[in-house]
């Protein structure tokens, strides 16, 4: 079992709760840890808005592994975001052989139809960016494993080097299990 490293933000650290997530987790997990390095909790309070934010990040060969939740009652969330952390471990050791490249990774291809002209269907819409860190793979993947790494970090996208055509491309969520790809020419 690795080390389960847990910190607060914003909050004081409440010891009770911290070893209701280490049992919870050792409980649960125990089995689906054993090729973790590491283990890292967060729980972040937001004053303001009066709920509190547990970010569980699981350091895998080859994968980080990240859940977020928020709420106002801190051990709901932390359930509900083991929860989460066990539907997405399951899902990495389901797709293990894949990782090892034992097994090449599938994908379903879809034709969809593409809006020509966004400005005809928003025409007052202007963007806000939100500035994040770069989500970005250093080697070439296929395009199922790089919905992997988008799936298991929980995040809106991701940018890759396609395996298939040396090209840059982006993956991104559709809706339930749809997927978008976008390529550089």
């Amino acid at each position: 079992m690795p080390t389960i490293n847990i910190s607060s933000i914003g909050m004081e650290g409440n010891e009770e709760v911290y070893q209701y997530i280490r049992d919870k987790i050792e409980e649960r997990f125990k089995e689906l840890l054993s090729r973790a390095g590491e283990v890292k909790v967060t729980f972040k309070h937001h004053p303001k808005r009066n709920y509190t934010t547990i970010i569980i990040m699981i350091y895998m060969p080859r994968v980080v592994i990240r859940v977020e939740e928020r709420g106002e009652n801190i051990k709901e969330i932390v359930d509900k975001a083991l929860d989460k952390l066990g539907s997405r471990l399951r899902r990495y050791n389901e797709k293990i052989r894949e990782w090892r490249g034992e097994k090449p990774w599938s994908i379903l291809e879809l034709e969809e139809e593409m809006e020509e002209n966004i400005e005809a269907v928003y025409p007052e819409y202007v963007p806000r960016i939100r500035k994040n860190k770069l989500l970005c793979a250093n080697e070439e993947m296929e395009v199922g494993e790089a919905i992997e790494y988008l799936e298991l970090m929980d995040v809106p996208c991701y940018l890759f080097k396609n395996k298939e055509n040396g090209k840059w491309s982006v993956v991104y969520r559709l809706g339930d299990e749809e997927y978008g790809l976008t390529e550089t020419p």
